[in-house]
């Protein structure tokens, strides 16, 4: 049977669909009030009826808002938020929660949503809850579930530490925190910015790890699409230049010639950069021997 993978849905309409009506979230926000008023099983089959079918992600901004101007209980949202994370027997229920849980600030219930944000179905909605609840701090908790995700979860939680300052952080994108079992495409811009690609690659020398991360990163940039790619990074031509700089001092490996091919593909309908596709056929035309 053909079906959606984990987070696809979700991942998708985050990336290329607009948000719902605002039908479906009247209709959410009644049924939360409802269980807020008395939790019964009455109530609480109500709500799994007004989320079943929907995709959360499409309504929860509205949802959120709604609920915030009717000025709830905080203690009885919060409890009906970690039972819908704990004991909702719906993935879409989950993810309300999660997103109810962001409502909250401060470190409690941190460890749980980490745990949920490290299921591809989940992970757009607990970090974006981290960073609700704890700002910046949430930082090193979005770090922890990108490096435990592959998937749509990677793209999510690497997409919110696109500000960071942090060198570790910047370091592990360049490496492959740009890579996910999705499209390469997805991050490899948002990484080369948040990494300081051009900053890494203007050291005199490079280690054979990033090298590699960045040769991928480049080859997914140069071919482009779902979103930007090469033609939309501010610093190609510095970046392009110190690669093949250090790439004439190293051994070329399967995925560096790879990397070669699709930037000189991306740079031939490019006059203005015709030096550096010269380089570049140059190297793709010598022997595997470094200089």
């Amino acid at each position: 049977m053909v079906s959606w993978m984990e987070g696809a849905k979700d991942g998708v309409l985050s990336h290329h669909m607009p948000p719902g009506d605002g039908a479906t979230a009247a209709r959410i926000v009644e049924a939360i009030w409802a269980v807020l008023r008395g939790a019964t099983k009455g109530s609480f089959a109500e709500l799994d009826r007004a989320v079943r079918g929907t995709q959360v992600v499409a309504e929860v901004d509205q949802v959120l808002a709604k609920v915030l101007e009717r000025g709830p209980a905080a203690d009885r949202l919060h409890k009906l938020a970690l039972v819908l994370c704990t004991e909702a027997p719906e993935r879409e229920l989950v993810k309300l929660g999660i997103s109810l849980m962001g409502l909250f600030p401060g470190e409690e219930d941190v460890g749980l949503l980490t745990d949920l944000g490290t299921h591809d179905e989940f992970t757009i909605f607990a970090v974006v809850a981290l960073k609700s609840k704890l700002g910046p701090g949430s930082e090193p908790f979005i770090f922890d579930i990108a490096r435990r995700t592959e998937g749509w979860g990677r793209i999510s939680a690497v997409e919110r530490l696109a500000d960071t300052s942090d060198p570790e952080i910047r370091s592990w994108m360049l490496r492959g925190g740009f890579r996910n079992s999705i499209m390469d495409e997805y991050l490899a811009l948002t990484c080369a910015r948040a990494g300081r690609l051009a900053e890494a690659l203007a050291l005199p020398t490079v280690d054979e790890e990033l090298l590699e991360g960045v040769s991928d990163m480049l080859a997914a940039m140069a071919r482009g699409g779902p979103g930007p790619g090469m033609e939309a990074y501010e610093q190609t031509a510095a970046a392009l230049t110190a690669w093949i700089g250090h790439l004439e001092h190293h051994a070329l490996t399967i995925k560096r010639l790879a990397a070669l091919d699709d930037v000189a593909a991306f740079l031939q309908s490019r006059p203005k950069d015709a030096a550096l596709w010269d380089r570049i056929e140059a190297r793709r035309n010598v022997k595997n021997t470094p200089k």
